[in-house]
């Protein structure tokens, strides 16, 4: 009796601590845990290939966030407009990421980076396995090679990490979106010695468009093995299957003129046309298909003087296919062009990199050197097939039974096809020199060296595999060995302010010919800014102050004498000032700002006198969020964003004569966004441009084909666990 008394005793104790847990349990689940929501980032290594504070780097460099991206909704690299005041943005759907900084275009090998690696210029990939983006302005080939004088993105992955934790997000929205998400990082053995993180997502969602919708998968798991102390190996795969349906916008419908002389031509003989906003000027078939790997493995190690060496190597695969209907420039009958096409294309990239970096004493002082070399083959395989589409069409009002569906090669009239190979190679040193307290001067250069070969084949569908009928040309081959320079100068007028000065060149090999004169040489850049930049409210917030001169030059330009051919003559130049703040203003409350004022404009050749395409005169972004902190609503909060762009305008001959501007005007889009934190879980509704702004931008430097209309206002609602 006594045992089953004791047994019985035990059993209700049990039952007791189980209630008491439970009940503790409830207490707990009552209880608000907040998220901090970060806008802020301190360092930043795609300026220098060094991590070096973002105040004591010369070069403006923007770090956006993870909170950030979410906040600014930025679904894809094109969306980094909306926190870059003098960005522009095209709204394209072709899958192709364009970026313009300052009034320059960015698209190229070097336009995007991958954890530093490069990037094929034809895919948009999911932003899913990213933590943040570093946005370089102005000149990056001393560091980077070949690119544009614009500047460079360069997307940071999500990384292993030494505890374990998951997030798992589901979203659902306008015009069908819906999306899952998930996020899983930890040890895998117990001294953690080896990690993981595996993020995936899945997402379908119709198009506003009259068009198809979008299906995305993407994958990307990584894995960390600490070897020793000093030493680590990162292996990384990205791999994303996309399909879509593209559309191209529309080229400018001319409404005709009194003259027939080309120069009376003006740009008020030239209007988008009217169409719906949900006309995309593709027929409803069209579709994309890309499948992306990337594969990377890292290499780094500290010695025991602190010199750390950084390895790399990445391959690289891109396989596309497309068949799509397209509108160009419609007349002032009403009769639009309009062409169909497809596209098999194979992208490869084989790499490698070592860099080497670290102090040195000298006359009582501590530098840093950085020494670092690559090598990269980039491979493109591309067959196009093409017909030009019925006679008569009409954009105003389409009629699609006139077009059929196009799958197959044999549904069109011609081919044309290419194969690309590229070797790029190059060295580079840098030294940051402190010559003095608070004074630090760097001075870097690197020598390039690019080949590219060539060779093209056509020829009526018919021989498409005949090769014998229609063979591959000769190889053409373009080499270009460039010395490029770059230096800047940081005080330190106080702990918390910085002043700075920084010089840049670039060079872009594009392949033109000359008449009588074989190819045309690389584009040129150079670039000159001056700022401040500095700390305020316990560096709780971050801003900077940048004024800048920069030129693009030797761009290739149609020679009128002669027809394909080319002539090396434009220049282009864009001025301004950039001022640029972020951080925490009081517990709870964020926000960024980013103003620009902009003078872009080609002043030599054929475009002289025209405005940049994309290159706003006036930019402004600003997002906030503030989360109350404490008492019955703690854990609730509120986003808002605006942003704000003018003077856009584009040009081109059109086909008429000398170039004309067409003034796209400016735009303004508010985003808005509700959200609650309560214990592991977030629950958001977010609108993007809440007030169903409509506009248009431009595809290029061009009025004759892609103008593009932006989104209408979305709104998707959001769940999320985190454990």
């Amino acid at each position: 009796m006594k045992t089953r008394h004791a047994l019985r005793g035990a059993v209700g104790s049990l039952y007791a601590t189980v209630a008491m847990a439970h009940a503790a349990a409830d207490t707990e689940l009552e209880e608000v845990v907040v998220r901090a929501t970060q806008f802020k980032y301190e360092e930043a290594q795609s300026a220098l290939k060094m991590p070096l504070s973002l105040k004591d780097t010369p070069q403006t460099v923007k770090v956006i966030t993870q909170d950030l991206l979410d906040f600014a909704s930025i679904a894809n690299f094109e969306d980094v407009y909306k926190v870059d005041a003098s960005g522009g943005v095209s709204h394209a759907r072709d899958g192709f990421p364009r970026n313009y900084y300052r009034g320059f275009l960015q698209q190229g090998i070097n336009a995007i980076k991958v954890d530093g690696f490069r990037m094929t210029a034809n895919i948009n990939l999911d932003l899913s396995p990213f933590e943040r983006f570093e946005v370089v302005k102005g000149a990056t080939s001393t560091l980077y090679g070949q690119n544009s004088v614009s500047g460079t993105l360069n997307a940071i992955s999500k990384a292993p990490t030494d505890a374990f934790g998951a997030q798992f997000d589901l979203q659902a929205g306008s015009y069908q979106h819906r999306r899952v998400q998930g996020d899983v990082h930890g040890p895998i053995d117990d001294d953690g010695r080896l990690s993981y993180r595996i993020v995936g997502a899945a997402q379908e969602e119709d198009s506003y468009m009259d068009v198809d919708g979008s299906r995305l998968k993407a994958l990307a798991p990584t894995l960390k093995y600490q070897i020793g102390e000093n030493t680590s190996v990162t292996t990384r795969v990205i791999y994303q299957d996309y399909t879509y349906a593209p559309s191209f916008g529309y080229g400018a419908q001319f409404i005709g003129t009194d003259s027939s002389d080309p120069n009376q031509l003006v740009s008020s003989n030239f209007v988008v046309p009217r169409t719906p906003r949900d006309r995309s000027g593709g027929a409803p078939w069209n579709r994309t298909e890309k499948e992306a790997t990337f594969a990377q493995g890292v290499l780094e190690h500290r010695f025991q003087n602190d010199w750390q060496l950084r390895g790399n190597v990445q391959y690289q695969k891109v396989k596309g296919r497309a068949d799509a209907f397209q509108t160009w420039n419609t007349d002032e009958t009403g009769e639009t062009f309009s062409y169909l096409y497809g596209r098999d294309q194979e992208n490869e990239v084989y790499a490698a990199e070592v860099n080497l970096f670290g102090d040195v004493e000298l006359f009582g002082r501590k530098h840093t050197l950085f020494f670092g070399a690559d090598y990269a083959e980039l491979d493109t395989d591309t067959m196009d097939v093409g017909e030009n589409g019925p006679t008569g069409f009409n954009i105003m009002s389409p009629d699609w039974a006139s077009v059929s569906v196009h799958r197959f090669p044999t549904d069109y009239d011609y081919f044309f096809g290419s194969e690309n190979r590229r070797e790029i190679s190059g060295v580079t040193a840098q030294v940051l020199a402190r010559p003095v307290d608070g004074l630090t001067v760097s001075v870097g250069a690197r020598y390039s060296r690019d080949i590219t070969r060539n060779r093209l084949r056509s020829g009526d569908i018919a021989d498409y595999q005949d090769y014998s009928v229609a063979p591959f040309g000769t190889w053409s081959e373009l080499k270009a060995n460039e010395v490029t320079m770059q230096g800047g100068v940081t005080y330190a007028l106080t702990p918390q302010l910085n002043v700075y000065a920084s010089y840049g060149e670039t060079f872009e090999p594009r392949g033109g010919r000359l008449f009588g004169a074989g190819l045309a040489g690389p584009e040129e850049g150079k670039a000159y800014e001056v700022g401040l930049k500095g700390d305020a409210l316990n560096r709780r917030l971050s801003y900077s102050v940048a004024a800048f001169d920069m030129r693009r030059t030797n761009i290739q330009q149609r020679d009128p004498a002669h027809p394909g051919f080319v002539l090396p003559l434009g220049t282009q130049r864009s001025r301004g000032v950039e001022v640029d703040f972020q951080g925490t203003l009081l517990p709870g409350w964020e926000v960024f700002g980013s103003l620009a004022y902009l003078d872009a404009e080609f002043i030599e050749g054929q475009y002289q006198g025209f405005k940049s395409a994309n290159g706003p005169d006036f930019g402004l972004s600003l997002f906030t969020s503030y989360q109350i902190q404490e008492g019955a609503l703690r854990g609730a909060g509120v986003g808002a964003g605006v942003v704000r762009k003018s003077g856009m305008e584009t040009f081109d001959a059109a086909g008429y004569g000398r170039p004309i501007a067409f003034d796209l005007g400016g735009f303004t889009e508010v985003d808005l966004r509700v959200f609650y934190d309560r214990e592991r879980w977030r629950y958001e509704i977010a609108a993007t441009n809440l007030l169903d702004t409509k506009y248009y931008s431009s595809y290029s430097e061009a009025m004759w084909f892609g103008l593009q209309v932006n989104p209408p206002r979305r709104v998707i609602g959001s769940v999320s666990y985190r454990w």
